[in-house]
């Protein structure tokens, strides 16, 4: 029974590829079983001050020109088992979060020294939503920055109380929708 269920279990990764500074790209795999739909894509900045963290799922309008599907505007949707998805620049994923914030974007990456990306999902008949996270540091100098991951491996959020609070920052993010923008 134990290796059925390990076997049913999420695994979704979160790489670096197509380079190793702030121009690569962050992929996004579905190594489990089963398929799994992406409902967000969270982007956490870091610096002296502390934490900013903001959903950078759908790319903003300035970001999307001439957008030939709904999946180039956005990084939600299906991943089958096996499959990635390339959600976009590092440098783009940070920005989006900065603007997001407020936050200026111009030399972001002299200003912030880390990035946190959050996938929650949905797979298969799991009652709670699932969700990874990998952190990585920028390392090097003011021109040329290295962007490194804190570990091996991605993070894999199986705890109850991971996927409850994944499940709370969906809720949340509904609740915040469903207010009227102020100008």
């Amino acid at each position: 029974m134990g290796s059925y269920t390990r076997q049913r279990r999420t695994k979704i990764l979160i790489n670096r590829g197509a380079g190793r500074g702030i121009e690569s790209r962050c992929l996004i795999s579905n190594m489990g079983a089963e398929p799994l739909y992406i409902l967000t894509v969270i982007g956490v900045l870091s610096d002296d001050e502390g934490r900013i963290e903001a959903d950078i799922t759908d790319r903003d309008s300035s970001e999307v020109k001439d957008v030939k599907s709904v999946r180039e505007g956005t990084s939600q949707g299906p991943l089958m088992s096996g499959e990635f998805m390339d959600i976009g620049r590092f440098s783009e994923l940070m920005a989006r979060c900065a603007r997001r914030n407020q936050r200026e974007t111009d030399g972001i990456e002299s200003r912030f020294d880390g990035l946190e990306i959050v996938v929650i999902g949905a797979y298969g008949a799991e009652d709670l939503s699932v969700g990874a996270r990998r952190c990585f540091t920028l390392h090097g100098g003011d021109t040329a920055k290295e962007l490194v991951p804190d570990s091996v491996s991605t993070h894999q959020m199986r705890s109850r109380r991971e996927r409850r609070a994944a499940e709370s920052y969906l809720h949340n993010q509904l609740r915040q929708s469903r207010q009227p923008k102020s100008d």
